[in-house]
């Protein structure tokens, strides 16, 4: 057996919903590489944002820099202001600083070198012209948002209609760069055809990252349960079991919290439901407990480390620990959120989604969310309609829910991604140390 063979791995993501589903493989990765004989050092470089998923993995992984948060929060699509004004913030600058640290990377590490990319084209871009061997998880991009499987979908404008009438998702130049790929892993099997059609021999489909992690703790109903107004909201509640899901970006977070409560003011008053609020451990409940008051809900809790209100025959609880019991636990959601929005969808469930101010989950984030998630996801231009719409999706039969099941499994797919697809890049990080020791 050959030993002392060096490897080392860069992780380039873009996001972070990237950023997760990056810590995800490499975690399972390095759990993978303790067997082998191998002296693997990994080094991730967050491109937007400043990478706080990778904590969780701070001590086996080198976290590079620099890294930097704008206004954007690297969502600047069709948004030309909004880019301008990441330039303003010094976007030009942070990127010259990320193709110096990849090029210092390239040339301090020693042995073979392998860069894994996760997002969209961008990472792509940034590997291919670094010359070194890379490898891509495709996140970002899905025929979905253009198709089905009956084929284009209707949108709304000539330019837009054009867009669904390409050969595939990807660009001509995007998929010229995938071909320089050893491995491209789309995230979902209708995008892995598509791109096969268009020529690519290195696709994969091992399923989506995104649904893996996401086992229920039993911590939220145990919760419940330890308080006698929530237990009894939930035995009489049945199927209007509600989870709101404001999104993970601190500054929009709370906008949005302000008007998930609003939308289901009006329904909490006529209704028994118990409804979730999720939010990122990251979140301030000194910030929260205010907006929540100011929707007419009053606090029910007798503890402070418990964020309980009530509305009418409604109840609240406040969630910043229990997000995969939250997923699994309700019946609808409501929700102004990305990555968690799509494993929700996943899981099978129908979603409520409305466009707030940004910088996110504007209208065309919306909107385009929608196409990628299809008959799950009900989008509605404001949120004066999501009272009905909720009424109606509390109220829904078996035969439709398992409907959203299956459309979840298809287009989000089922949990184990992360581990197959960290198993084929332990195989491609042997075959690059076997062929160094071979040359």
């Amino acid at each position: 057996m050959i030993s002392d063979k060096q490897v080392s791995l860069l992780v380039l993501s873009n996001g972070h919903g990237e950023d997760k589903v990056s810590v995800s493989v490499i975690r399972r990765v390095i759990d993978l590489l303790r067997y082998l004989p191998l002296k693997t050092s990994i080094d991730v470089l967050p491109l937007v944002g400043k990478g706080s998923s990778y904590k969780s993995i701070s001590q086996v992984v080198n976290l590079l820099g620099p890294v930097k948060e704008f206004s954007s929060g690297g969502f600047v699509t069709h948004r030309p202001l909004v880019f301008l004004r990441d330039i303003k913030e010094g976007l030009l600058a942070l990127t010259y600083s990320q193709f110096q640290t990849i090029s210092k990377w390239s040339s301090d590490r020693v042995g073979r070198k392998l860069i894994l990319a996760v997002g969209d084209i961008w990472p792509v871009f940034l590997a291919a012209q670094s010359r070194i061997p890379f490898i891509f998880i495709g996140t970002a991009k899905s025929e979905y948002y253009v198709r089905d499987e009956r084929g284009p979908l209707q949108r709304r404008n000539l330019l837009e209609q054009t867009e669904s009438m390409l050969s595939s998702v990807y660009y001509p130049w995007e998929r010229f760069l995938l071909k320089k790929a050893i491995a491209v892993y789309p995230r979902d099997t209708l995008t892995c055809l598509y791109l096969s059609k268009s020529g690519l021999t290195n696709v994969k489909y091992f399923g989506n990252p995104m649904m893996d992690d996401l086992e229920p703790s039993g911590k939220l109903v145990s919760k419940i349960h330890a308080s006698a107004f929530l237990s009894n909201v939930l035995q009489h509640c049945h199927n209007y079991r509600i989870v709101l899901l404001p999104g993970s970006r601190q500054d929009e977070m709370y906008r949005n919290i302000d008007k998930l409560l609003t939308c289901i003011k009006e329904f909490a008053k006529e209704n028994r439901a118990l409804f979730l609020l999720s939010c990122p451990s990251s979140a301030s409940a000194k910030l929260i407990d205010p907006i929540i008051c100011r929707s007419g809900w009053s606090s029910s809790s007798n503890s402070e480390d418990i964020m309980e209100y009530k509305l009418a025959s409604s109840g609240l609880l406040v969630s910043f620990e229990e997000f995969s019991d939250c997923l699994h636990f309700c019946s609808v959601g409501v929700a102004m959120a990305g990555t968690a929005t799509e494993q929700l969808v996943g899981i099978g469930k129908p979603v409520i989604t409305f466009p707030g101010d940004g910088p996110q989950f504007t209208y065309s984030f919306a909107e385009a969310q929608k196409r990628l998630l299809g008959e799950s996801v009900f989008f509605v231009r404001n949120g004066n309609q999501v009272g009905s719409l909720l009424q109606e999706l509390c109220e829904l039969n078996t035969s439709w829910r398992k409907k959203f099941v299956a459309n979840g499994t298809r287009r989000m797919g089922v949990p184990g991604a992360s581990m197959k697809i960290a198993r084929d890049i332990v195989h491609i990080i042997q075959s690059i140390s076997d062929n160094d020791q071979a040359n």
